[in-house]
């Protein structure tokens, strides 16, 4: 890890950078005054401006929230940034190089390498992209994007580019500034057993991958339909010092502050769908980069977002993907909800045909992901049975089990029941012998039907005794509703303990003295 920031740089990095053009890159900014410009503050809503940037002591405040600091902490705050991150950012834009304090030489080594490993991927993007826009190999390529509904200004945006069928099309031209070793390494190459080096991509279509800071780090690529490359339809970068595809969210440096602003973040599972649906008027979009959704994805995600929306193909392939995000629904303050799309289309399919306003307005109706999971994990039972209702309810009581929320656990457990056909079953949460513990001796005293009088009832859901009406029968008692958690508790299993897992049956009969 590299050491900390000399001084002096980070000065120069302060001195050098131009707060108001960085600002303006967010918001519109007017000159108020001499050595002040005014505009609405993005840190909070407000009608009146009272953000306040200062060009010449190069800082800014907001007088409405009370947040400023200089152009180091603007970028932290809009971009939700590590410091070290935003210095090196506004460094590489100054053109400020840094020094890092206490770096070993066997850092400043791999440093060194891995800005190499940069370089390479930038020149890469720019041969592939020129080569796209005018060259006359791109020619099926261009004629294929634009029948997708990708115009110029998308393969601009979005830096597409083509790479050409020649095996050394990229060596030949790189090979005077950059290393053989270095273009292996970076994945743009590939050495044969014999020892041959030869292009990796070849006849494809190009998406340029960065990182959060912008830099390029990978690539992702599309066989064109009639291409001589016989290999998969989509080929990535390996991984390599620069390129971890678990931490890596295609176009959420370019997306983060849409995602920001709107506390919602699109996830789709291909580069065309996040281009399609950002052209559309869905800026907040990302991919993941031909891997699963993984924890580091979620944990990105949740730096800049309130609410992750699993927009998949509405086939076997998405809903598996939507089962894995289940793993790290507790671990990250995120929402996750299931957005599965109609008529068999994939997110660039559907904004093709309907817009991006009708995709947000379906995603309003997504469903979150426990309910999703149970819903699925239901749906793969024969409920016409007691015994497939049985096996039902056991397949899916895991899922209810990882969550930390007991209200959360008893909701979704009465979903579970109505689900299941079987509206008779209402449980408490936390069973012991669900989880093959084998019950204490008070549990199991607790567990035998306990007598109450016909004056009150209880709650399982939340333990204490509630009021049952005057003069009710015990059937008519378990439709009352719980005074503490104001729900219905129609069919609660009175008498149960809380731990137990058994649908509702009468209370015994009240002994007369």
């Amino acid at each position: 890890m590299a050491g900390r920031i000399r001084d002096e740089d980070l000065e120069a990095v302060r001195e050098r950078t131009d707060i108001v053009k960085l600002v303006s890159g967010y918001l519109t900014l007017k000159r108020s005054g001499h050595d002040s410009f005014s505009g609405l503050c993005p840190f909070h809503t407000e009608k009146s401006p009272s953000f306040s940037v200062s060009p010449t002591k190069g800082v800014f405040y907001c007088f409405g929230c009370g947040k400023g600091g200089d152009a180091i902490a603007f970028l932290r705050e809009t971009e939700h940034l590590e410091f070290t991150e935003a210095v090196e950012r506004l460094a590489k834009e100054a053109g400020v190089t840094l020094r890092y304090e206490g770096d070993t030489p066997a850092e400043r080594r791999a440093a060194g390498k891995r800005g190499a490993l940069h370089r390479a991927n930038d020149a890469a993007f720019d041969l592939y992209h020129a080569m796209l826009l005018q060259g006359h190999e791109g020619e099926d390529a261009r004629a294929y994007l634009l029948g997708r509904g990708f115009d110029r200004d998308a393969w601009v945006e979005f830096g597409i580019g083509y790479a050409p069928g020649s095996a050394d099309f990229l060596l030949r031209r790189l090979a005077k500034s950059l290393s053989t070793e270095i273009l292996v390494e970076s994945g743009l190459a590939i050495r044969a057993d014999d020892g041959a080096v030869r292009d990796r991509f070849r006849g494809r279509i190009t998406f340029p991958v960065h990182d959060l800071s912008g830099r390029a780090v990978g690539i992702g690529a599309r066989i064109l339909p009639g291409g001589r490359d016989e290999g998969p339809k989509y080929l990535n970068s390996p991984e390599t010092p620069v390129y971890r595809k678990g931490d890596v969210l295609y176009n959420l440096q370019r997306a983060k502050a849409a995602v920001s602003r709107s506390g919602e973040i699109f996830v789709v599972e291909g580069y065309t769908d996040v281009i399609a649906m950002s052209r559309a008027g869905v800026p907040n979009t990302v991919a993941t980069c031909g891997t699963a959704l993984g924890e580091g994805h979620f944990r990105l995600a949740s730096r800049f977002a309130q609410k992750m929306v699993l927009a998949f193909d509405s086939d076997e392939a998405g809903a598996r993907a939507a089962e894995r995000a289940f793993a790290f629904l507790e671990r990250f303050p995120i929402q996750p909800v299931v957005l599965i799309l109609p008529e068999g289309l994939d997110p660039a399919d559907f904004v093709t045909r309907h817009g991006g306003e009708a995709l947000r307005e379906l995603a309003k109706g997504a469903v979150p992901l426990v309910e999703y999971m149970v819903r699925r994990t239901i749906g793969r039972n024969d409920l016409s049975s007691v015994e497939g209702q049985t096996a039902a309810i056991a397949a899916a009581v895991p899922l209810l089990e990882g969550l930390t929320d007991p209200v959360r656990q008893s909701e979704y457990a009465h979903l579970l029941a109505e689900l299941a056909g079987s509206p008779r079953a209402r449980w408490s949460w936390r069973s012991s012998s669900a989880s093959g513990v084998a019950p204490s001796r008070s549990a199991r005293r607790s567990s035998a039907p306990r007598r109450r009088s016909g004056s009150s009832a209880r709650c399982c859901d939340c333990s204490p005794a509630t009021p049952t009406p005057t003069g009710a029968s015990s059937r008519s008692s378990r439709t009352t509703t719980c005074s503490r958690l104001a729900t219905a508790s129609s069919s609660r299993c009175f008498g149960r303990p809380r731990g137990t897992w058994a649908p509702w049956s009468p209370p015994p009969p009240t002994r007369r003295s």
